[in-house]
């Protein structure tokens, strides 16, 4: 598998298809247990790219963005409930990538692979994106 994406959501089923759809596209997806910490969940899985719910106020807070950015990770904002007028709004505040659901799944793609660019080389990972499939 490629790179590995965690996926701190307050929907366990909506983490569930997040990770489906980046398994699909060849990344290895991890979804935060519910009463796991996003530090936690970090240290577990060390993933390349982080998908943050606005609803996750212990993941989506200025500490935990500047923490993963400093370690050289991408942090996505989404958000499962709320309009895309309004996760482009906080994701803004933070100069986050965003989506609202539903996804679009080809942006979706395009957006974990411009993470996974945006990343390379930055952590001891040797994978180098998404999985090459034949």
């Amino acid at each position: 598998m490629g790179l590995t994406v965690l996926i701190v959501s307050t929907d366990a089923i909506i983490g569930a298809l997040l990770a489906l759809h980046a398994e699909v596209h060849g990344y290895r997806a991890v979804v935060a247990e519910d009463d796991e910490t996003p530090n936690t969940a970090v240290a577990r899985c060390s993933p390349r790219i982080i998908l943050v719910d606005l609803d996750r106020s212990d993941a989506f807070s200025p500490t935990f963005v500047a923490q993963q950015r400093a370690a050289g990770r991408c942090v996505i904002a989404f958000s499962p409930k709320r309009l895309a007028a309004e996760v482009r709004a906080q994701a803004e505040g933070f100069s986050l990538q965003f989506f609202a659901m539903p996804v679009d799944v080809t942006g979706f793609k395009t957006m974990l692979d411009d993470a996974a660019t945006s990343v390379r080389g930055s952590i001891n990972d040797k994978a180098e994106g998404p999985e090459v499939r034949a």
